[in-house]
């Protein structure tokens, strides 16, 4: 895998063009009283997309942590991260251990009440087959999801701002996180 953004895969935002890919395969398959297991497949690969998306994961995480909120029928909401900060009184690498909670815009509550009746197809999926469909279908690579998002992020930071931000990462994740996470 490349480690460069790829900005001739998207003529669209990023969000845009996931979002609509997921609504298109959500339609072909949401009044369908019978739909094939490969388009319960393909919306499956399109939602943890934009799950990627929405919540900057890794696509093996996004994989792991989408399939088993539908298998708990939406009780795993929250997973665990481990932030590590160079502390400068010790200088001894730390750790802070935070829970973060994952974002469901409308969209994809739907789709996910509607894959949670699809169990049996949702234990099937692989990183492999999540890999390929989006590199046959569109020419890229789940990680061009994330690039691509931290992107789009970063470019509605002033310059300033993000010289900021890198001047005090430690303290940021020290202390500001975990009391950003507390609070949401």
């Amino acid at each position: 895998m490349k480690d460069e953004i790829n900005e001739n895969n998207f003529k669209e935002s990023i969000e845009e063009f996931l979002k609509n890919s997921l609504i298109s395969q959500y339609n072909k398959v949401k009044n369908d009283p019978n739909p094939k297991k490969l388009e319960i497949k393909f919306l499956f690969y399109h939602a943890i997309a934009y799950f990627q998306y929405l919540n900057l994961l890794k696509g093996n995480q996004a994989i792991r942590l989408y399939r088993d909120y539908i298998l708990s029928d939406g009780k795993n909401d929250k997973y665990t991260e481990r932030i590590y900060y160079l502390d400068g009184s010790d200088y001894k690498i730390k750790s802070n251990t935070i829970t973060i909670p994952l974002f469901f815009d409308d969209l994809l509550k739907d789709v996910s009440k509607f894959l949670m009746n699809y169990k049996d197809i949702v234990k099937t999926i692989t990183r492999l087959g999540y890999r390929d469909h989006f590199r046959k279908k569109y020419h890229i690579y789940p990680s061009d999801i994330t690039k691509n998002a931290i992107k789009e992020y970063l470019m509605d930071i002033q310059m300033y701002h993000f010289i900021a931000l890198n001047k005090y990462w430690t303290l940021i994740n020290k202390q500001i996180l975990p009391q950003l996470l507390q609070k949401s």
